[in-house]
C-alpha cells in the first residue's frame, strides 16, 4: 500500500454546470433518433466526442454489460455516471503523472534512487534512507534501478504489500506539494 492506501482515489469530482450540460449536449446529439438511450455505437461515439478515442471492444463490452437489462442501452443517468467516472479516472491519472513529473527532476522519463531519496527528504524528512532504499526496491517492479511511469503508477494504483504505506500516502504529498512544503518546483530547482 505504498501510495494507493489500498487503492483510494481521490475524492468524488463534481462536474462543473458547463460540463455537464456539454455531457448531456452529446448524449442528446449521439441519440439521433430521440430514444432515450445510447446504443454500443452511439456509446462509442460519445466518448470520441468527449474523450478524442474510441473505446475497445473491450471496454464497450465492460459499460454494455453493466446497463440495466431491461432497456436497450445506455439511458442518459447512467451516462452520465459513465462519463463523470472516466473523468475522475482521467485526473487522477494526471495526478500521477504530476507527482512522477516531480520526482523526476531531470526529465529523464524514470526515476533513480536519488530522485525518491530527494523526494522524500522534502517530503518526509524523518524518512530513513533504508526505508526510502526498501520502498524504491519495491515500486521498481523489474528491478533494473530505474522507476518508469508504469512502475510508479503501478504503485500508486495497486500497490497493497508495500512497505511504505505506514509512512506516507497520496494525500500526504499532494498536501505537501499542496500547502507549499513539497511543490513541483521545489523538486526541479534542486
Amino acid at each position: 500500500m505504498f501510495f494507493s492506501q489500498a487503492g483510494a482515489r481521490p475524492r468524488m469530482w463534481e462536474a462543473s454546470p458547463s460540463e455537464h450540460k456539454k455531457w448531456v449536449e452529446v448524449f442528446k446529439a449521439c441519440d439521433e433518433e430521440n430514444k432515450g438511450y445510447l446504443s454500443r455505437e452511439d456509446f462509442k461515439v460519445a466518448v470520441v466526442m468527449l474523450f478524442g478515442y474510441k473505446p475497445s471492444k473491450i471496454e464497450a463490452d465492460a459499460v454494455m454489460s453493466s446497463v440495466d437489462p431491461n432497456t436497450s442501452g445506455i439511458l442518459l443517468k447512467e451516462f452520465l455516471d459513465i462519463v463523470r467516472k472516466k473523468k475522475e479516472a482521467q485526473l487522477y491519472r494526471n495526478e500521477i503523472r504530476h507527482i512522477f513529473t516531480a520526482f523526476d527532476r531531470h526529465y529523464r522519463g524514470y526515476l533513480t534512487l536519488e530522485d525518491f531519496k530527494k523526494a522524500f527528504k522534502q517530503v518526509a524528512p524523518k524518512l530513513s534512507e533504508r526505508i526510502i532504499l526498501e520502498v524504491f526496491r519495491e515500486v521498481d517492479q523489474d528491478s533494473d534501478g530505474h522507476v518508469s511511469f508504469k512502475d510508479f503508477e503501478y504503485a500508486m494504483n495497486y500497490g497493497q504489500n508495500l512497505t511504505f504505506s505506514s509512512v506516507i500516502s497520496t494525500h500526504s504529498l499532494l498536501v505537501g506539494m499542496q500547502n507549499g512544503t513539497a511543490t513541483s518546483d521545489s523538486f526541479l530547482q534542486s
